[in-house]
């Protein structure tokens, strides 16, 4: 596969992502810290608040640990209680319907609050596979995930988490915290690979948004 079909497949990678509170101290194979002991705490302006409440999307830059990554994340509120939204996060072969690209996500080892999945991914004829294990936690508020290094996969890494908060009156409505990082296993440009992970951070609470509607759209 040449180098711009390798990051195109990247791209389509980096749309799928899944808070677990898996350590600070825990890494992946490649040393990237992961989240096995907290989430960031992400402070958030009167502006940015006032962007949500309009149904607008915020972005931030943060890091983790001492392993120099920069990071970034998205913001967004979306309807629906946080036990909803997760269950949709949690559907994995949903994901077949609202990212075409996907053609195959399958959950493994599923022992309730750990579960693993396979994604197949395709365009232009070419195809790629990855494993990511998640963790739910149990307060159903956070997953995270992080690559499967027991599984082969055409990733150095790949990190990030959803964290949910209820809002509004009965908690009818959630704002979805979501991030990934990864590294593709063959050299990409940075400025490429910072396109590619904005992308998929825009993205990953949108596809979520999306399907709620449709859950509760007329048949």
């Amino acid at each position: 596969m040449n180098a711009f079909l390798r990051t195109f497949v990247v791209l389509l990678i980096t749309l799928i992502g899944f808070g677990l509170k898996p350590s600070m101290a825990a890494t992946l194979g490649s040393g990237v810290e992961t989240y096995d002991e907290r989430l960031p705490t992400i402070k958030l302006s009167l502006e940015d608040r006032v962007a949500l409440k309009k149904g607008g999307q915020i972005t931030k830059y943060f890091r983790m640990g001492k392993d120099g990554i920069d990071r970034k994340l998205s913001i967004m509120d979306v309807p629906g209680s946080t036990k909803e939204v997760m269950a949709i996060i949690r559907n994995f072969p949903l994901y077949t319907k609202y990212i075409p690209e996907v053609k195959e996500a399958v959950p493994y080892n599923d022992r309730g609050n750990t579960v693993g999945s396979r994604f197949a991914l395709a365009k232009l004829g070419y195809q790629a596979t990855y494993h990511n294990m998640h963790h739910f936690s149990a307060s159903g508020l956070e997953m995270t995930f992080k690559l499967d290094e027991s599984q082969k996969n055409e990733m150095d890494y790949v990190v990030g988490f959803w964290k949910l908060e209820p809002l509004g009156e009965n908690s009818q409505k959630t704002r979805i915290t979501y991030s990934i990082t990864m590294k593709t296993s063959t050299w990409v440009p940075g400025f490429i690979r910072n396109m590619l992970r904005d992308k998929a951070v825009k993205n990953g609470p949108q596809w979520v948004k999306k399907a709620i509607k449709d859950r509760h759209s007329p048949k």
